[in-house]
Parts: C-alpha cells; structure tokens; sequence
C-alpha cells in the first residue's frame, strides 16, 4: 500500500511531491481525548495535485514509525499552504503563525454547514469506538487502511472554494480565533484532585485531566460564533458559584486575578446607539429613570440589572418606560436591524461583517448582534493580551464571555495587572478585578 509512508527511505522519496497546497490533519491516540491528553498516532496529508493522500505513521502497532520530530519538522517547514481539517486542533502539533488554514471554519461561515467528522468514521471505527471508547490508544489498533479510508471520504466532501478564505471575516474566525483559543486550551488549569473529583464526574478523566491539569475546549461552531466551552462532561462556561465547586481550580504560579466586564452588552449597544450614560454605573443611571428617586437601594439596584435584561432581550416595553432616552433608541435600532434582517435575509455583524443568519424573530436580532460583537472584539482584546503576556509568567487560562482569568505570577510585578487591565479598557469597556488563591473564594481589588 503506497499511500503509508512508515520508513525514512518511503519518506524521502515522498518528499519530493509537490506540497505547495495540501490537506493535513494528525490522527491522534484517540479521537475523544484533548489534543494535551493524547499524542500523534498518524499524519494524513493529501496535496491538491495528488489524486489520493498519503498517511505518515509515527506510532501504529502496524507499521513501523518515523520519528514523530522528523514530521513535525517537515509539517512546519516543507509545507506550503496548509488546509487543516480543524485548524485549532493541528496548532497543538505544529508551531506555524501563518500559511494554515482551517477548512471546517472556511465552510461554515461561507455556508453554514458543519462538518461532523464522525460523520465519516468506517464500521471498523464505530465497532473500536464502541467497545472501548476511552482506551488511551485505541486509533493505534484501528487499522491503517481504516483511517485512510475515513480522511479520503472527508476531504472528498469539500469542494474547495478559494472564496472561502478571501472573504473578509475569513481572517478573523478561521485565523485568529483558532490561534487565541488554541493558546488559552493548551495553558490548562491547575486542579486540586481531591476537591474536583469530590465536585465533577468527568466521562474520563484521561480525556482532559493530565498530571495536575485539565484542559479547556472551545467550539466556535455556533450561530453567532459566540463559543461554548465544554468537554469532557464539565460545562467551564456555565460553572455554579454557589455549591463550592469553583474550589476545584487552583494557580499553578501565584494568584487568580480575574477580569469582568461590567455592563458589557449595555456599553456595546450605546456605542452603537449614541448614547452616552450620565454616570459610571449604568444600572444607577437606568434605575433612577425605573424608579423616580435619585437615592437607589440596594434592592432596586438588583431589581434594576434584572429589569433592563429583560427589557433588552425582549418586547415587554411598557409605555411608560419607552420614554426612557435609552430605551426609546434601542427600540429604534432594533427596527433597524430587523427591517435589514427581513430584506437581505441575513445581517452583517459589526466588526467583521459576516452574516449572521437563522434568526427567526425580531426579539431575536439584539441578542445576536450583541453577542456576535463581544465575541470579536474579544477576539481581538485576547489577541493582544496573548502578545503582551508571551514572555511573562502570567497566563490568561479561562475566558467566559465577559470575565478573563488570569494564573499569575508574582514576578512579572504589579504593572502587569494595570497593563492587562489596560488592554481590557480600551475603547471605554470598564472593568471589575478580583484575586484569589481558588476560583471560587475571589476577592475584590
């Protein structure tokens, strides 16, 4: 079988191909195990003048094995362009800022079609899978052919369309975001054992638990590209703060300092409304237009964030409270967007401008706008943090929509957290910050 290249004398001579534009995906010990939990098992690359890919094999009961250097090697640097099937994923295993691009990202936003690549899995797949689906290993007794047979019928699905990577919002979702979530994932987070275990019952803790660590995954696939975090049974993006769960997570420097956006959405959509807040706090200002009284309680402070949620994100208006300045604009911007919405079909988000579809009502056009926006503008806030932070100690490890947790290290100094706290602001977006020696008992800055 010539597409298995298993010796160094196979490899050579394959490496004279053309490699100018190829499919690339590792094959890793088990599909379901975080990248950071398992290893490289096979590399399949298919070049686009090749009327069939190759598989590489680095450690296949099989085969014999290249060394798993000799193909990094060669993936980061004899490649050209490279069309990853998932483009978070591959950056686990190769170092590469540019020239890599992700074909799921590429064909969901162009179509909104998303590749399920167990879609593709052989009889053999799903025998293996079923009868031993948390074996560390279990791709390695899978055979060879199999696999081969599995990345041939994928690749075979996409029709390529260069389109896909030229349009404008290409550069954000299929580049940036799989570079800054792959870079916060592979930080993991520090647990205490006993205390996570007493609190979680992961699927298996080998999917995401390594040493003292487990590991994050986001997925973008979703309807505003507004991602999820969730794997291995344990939702990081909804955790409770009441049942002392949060005690889990632990530093692995110093310190937890955490970041939170404070009325993210209502200062996204008076940006984009023109309005311009009296005070600070925005739910002071709103609550003494709900209230008639300059001198708030703290009941009708709570009273007030719930209230302007709900009259954000639904048509419950009453009369008298649309002649709140506010609330009278955002009514008016939300028939703007859902008289675009119900010509084009879609609409554009606005930052990137990709389009966003699936809305079904009107109450619905808010929600998705905002959500899209704190998504890339987040995007591009965590992009320069990564940068700021890449030779210091101090790492962003979880990001939740509008908080950024942060394991310090007390020797990158104060001036790092005034720094990072600087690079959240901009543009006007304040925040709160908190410390803490576990998630769960954080404290006020």
């Amino acid at each position: 079988m010539y597409y298995i290249i298993e010796t160094e004398e196979q490899f050579q001579k394959f490496s004279q191909y053309d490699f100018t534009n190829c499919y690339v995906d590792v094959i890793t010990l088990n599909d379901n195990y975080h990248p950071k939990a398992s290893d490289i098992s096979l590399v399949y690359i298919k070049p686009f003048r090749s009327r069939m890919g190759f598989m590489l094999c680095v450690d296949h009961t099989e085969t014999f094995s290249l060394p798993k250097d000799l193909v990094l090697e060669f993936l980061h640097g004899k490649i050209g362009n490279i069309y990853a099937i998932d483009g978070k994923r591959l950056r686990y295993f190769i170092n590469r800022e540019c020239d890599l691009y992700c074909v799921k990202t590429a064909r969901y936003i162009a179509t909104g079609v998303y590749t399920e690549e167990t879609d593709y899995n052989t009889v053999a797949h799903r025998f293996f899978y079923q009868k031993y689906e948390n074996r560390p290993d279990i791709n390695k007794i899978i055979p060879v052919a199999k696999h081969f047979e599995k990345y041939e019928k994928l690749v075979s699905s996409f029709k390529f369309e260069a389109s896909w990577y030229k349009a404008k919002y290409y550069k954000l979702y299929g580049c940036l975001a799989p570079k800054v979530f792959n870079e916060i994932e592979a930080e993991g987070i520090k647990i205490n054992n006993d205390v996570f275990f007493s609190h979680y019952k992961p699927k298996s803790p080998l999917m995401s638990v390594k040493s003292d660590k487990i590991y994050t995954q986001y997925n973008m696939f979703t309807s505003t590209g507004r991602p999820s975090n969730a794997f291995n049974g344990i939702n990081f993006g909804a955790m409770k703060k009441e049942d002392g769960s949060r005690s889990s997570f632990i530093p692995s420097k110093d310190v937890f300092i955490e970041f939170d956006y404070s009325s993210y959405h209502i200062r996204i959509l008076s940006y984009h409304i023109g309005y311009e807040f009296e005070e600070e706090d925005l739910h002071t200002h709103l609550a003494k237009f709900y209230f008639g009284t300059d001198d708030i309680t703290p009941e009708q402070y709570s009273e007030s964030k719930g209230l302007t949620f709900k009259l954000l994100y639904t048509d419950s208006v009453t009369e008298e409270l649309e002649d709140i300045p506010f609330f009278a604009k955002v009514k008016e911007f939300k028939k703007y967007l859902w008289n675009i919405y119900k010509k084009q079909g879609y609409i554009e988000s606005f930052l990137s401008k990709v389009p966003i579809k699936g809305i079904t009502s009107k109450t619905q056009v808010l929600p998705y706008m905002l959500q899209s926006y704190e998504t890339e503008r987040n995007i591009l806030v965590i992009n320069d943090i990564l940068d700021y932070l890449k030779n210091k100690n101090t790492k962003l490890v979880l990001y939740n929509y509008d908080s950024f947790l942060f394991d310090y290290s007390k020797t990158d100094g104060k001036e790092t957290v005034n720094d990072l706290r600087n690079i959240l602001e901009q543009d006007g977006y304040k925040t709160s910050c908190k410390f803490g020696h576990n998630y769960q008992e954080m404290q006020n800055i």
